[in-house]
């Protein structure tokens, strides 16, 4: 079973892999390998099993992201891929991507397209 995947800002996300792939691709393909696993236990499992499972990073408001994890440069830049994800149905919503310079921006972001979406309630 495949989790059905949404960009809630696709021209965003394009750009950030565009920026980062220049000096980090090794990075942002070991982040993209790890969504796919991380996606494929949730399909299996759902969203509170996925949260706990060791394989995602909880942010805030419900937000989950991969790492660089496995990325085989060493050291390897801190990438994040920020995404949140629906049981009732199986979806997940890709948000952002980013380094840790710019982790507190991303996590704005996430918040706001989330709010926009629906997905979560009114900022505070």
């Amino acid at each position: 079973m495949s989790v059905p995947t949404e960009y809630l800002d696709e021209n965003h996300i394009r750009n950030r892999i565009k920026k980062l792939s220049k000096n980090h691709e090794d990075e942002i393909v070991a982040a993209l390998n790890n969504l796919e696993k991380a996606m494929i236990y949730f399909a299996e499992t759902g969203v509170d099993a996925l949260r706990n499972s060791g394989l995602v990073r909880r942010e805030s408001s419900g937000i989950l992201a991969v790492d660089q994890s496995g990325c085989k440069r060493k050291p390897p830049c801190q990438i994040r891929l920020y995404f949140y994800v629906t049981d009732a149905p199986k979806r997940c919503f890709l948000l952002t991507l980013g380094d840790k310079r710019t982790q507190q921006e991303d996590n704005n972001r996430c918040k706001d397209l989330l709010k926009k979406a629906g997905l979560i309630g009114k900022r505070k």
